[in-house]
């Protein structure tokens, strides 16, 4: 005869099977602060990518950290008949006057086809050497064609009395553009009032 607690290996009815667990419900689904949690994170993603994207179009960062060699710029360079360099600098004065030194100059398009936004880019050395300046003035107008010819000007003032510069050009955004030097002078500075013997 049974106790009250029933014979031995009868559990009540309904009652989980003879060597299983306790049965438990795990309910799945996130909570309103998850879901907040997972906007912020994605607004802060979309906030840094814009970000970065703004910096690389807006800015040097990009030609600064992933420097091209000059040997792939080269394509951009303008077409030339063989042996010819695709600018030639016809004309270049300068007038000093103390630490400041006035420089113009005139180049012309020697390549094929059309050349845009030539940059003429001047360095400036006083008399120590210690501190040349280096300035870049676009070369006008914007778009030159074959043949054509384009102006620039510019003044330098430097610490000490000014002794010699270069000229050289090169393309906006772009490599330098090798050059003739069509006159033929070399740069002796003299003080004002007259200007710089070619």
């Amino acid at each position: 005869m049974a106790g009250a607690g029933g014979s031995p290996g009868e559990r009540p009815a309904g009652g989980p099977a003879e060597g299983s667990e306790p049965g438990f419900a795990l309910k799945l689904g996130s909570s309103g602060r998850d879901r907040d949690y997972l906007r912020i994170g994605a607004g802060v993603v979309a906030a840094v990518l814009i970000f970065g994207i703004a910096l690389f179009s807006f800015t040097d960062l990009s030609a600064a950290l992933l420097p091209m060699e000059d040997r792939y710029l080269e394509i951009l360079l303008p077409r030339t008949e063989e042996g010819v360099h695709p600018v030639a600098l016809n004309e270049l004065t300068n007038l000093v006057e103390d630490n400041r030194i006035s420089i113009t100059g005139r180049m012309t398009n020697a390549s094929l086809e059309p050349v845009e936004n030539v940059v003429a880019v001047i360095t400036a050395r006083e008399t120590t050497g210690r501190f040349p300046e280096t300035i870049e003035v676009p070369v006008e107008p914007p778009l030159i064609e074959p043949g054509e010819s384009g102006t620039f000007s510019v003044a330098v003032t430097l610490r000490q009395r000014p002794d010699t510069y270069t000229v050289r050009f090169r393309l906006q955004d772009g490599p330098f553009v090798p050059h003739s030097d069509e006159r033929g002078f070399s740069i002796d500075f003299q003080q004002v009032p007259g200007p710089l013997a070619p």
